[in-house]
């Protein structure tokens, strides 16, 4: 048998054997995970800039959320001219929980470091003014997070805004 012969034999087991289990590992991490027994807190961060067109469906989006733990959250605008920073102060007068964290620099790593400092829950759930979540992505991923301690990173399906 050939050295080439034996690498293609290889990989042809290692595809047919490791693909299987590939597929299981898939679909655990698909399935709903067990609930918490205690849902912890959550602060939601929208960074935004000139985003008004898009930021009352963002805002919505995130407030249907069904996590059944307490929640907030925080817009952290960099420097939008648009009416932006009017538009969430508008929908924040009416939604408990909402703030807006207002920035004089136009900078996604700026905004997102400045409201990490305000936050004060233990988990904190980053997201885009143009991404529309699942109804249950807030609850998959704290549940997931909660009895998945192993893991260090979560991430979810969005919708084009």
């Amino acid at each position: 048998m050939t050295v080439a012969l034996a690498v293609v034999l290889g990989l042809l087991l290692t595809i047919l054997a490791g693909y299987p289990l590939w597929l299981r590992r898939n679909a655990v991490a698909q399935a709903d995970p067990p609930e918490p027994v205690f849902w912890p807190a959550v602060t939601v961060v929208v960074a935004t800039r000139n985003e008004a067109d898009l930021v009352i469906g963002k805002l919505q989006n995130v407030y249907a959320q069904d996590y059944p733990g307490p929640w907030k959250l925080i817009v952290a605008d960099g420097a939008s001219t648009d009416g932006t920073p009017e538009q969430v102060l508008q929908f924040a007068a009416t939604h408990a929980g909402c703030r807006l964290l207002r920035m004089e620099c136009a900078g996604k790593t700026s905004q997102l470091n400045a409201a990490l400092v305000e936050c004060d829950t233990p988990w904190v759930f980053c997201t885009d003014a143009d991404a529309r979540l699942p109804v249950d992505a807030l609850r998959r991923m704290i549940a997931w997070g909660e009895v998945a301690a192993d893991r260090l990173a979560a991430g979810t399906a969005i919708l084009p805004g």
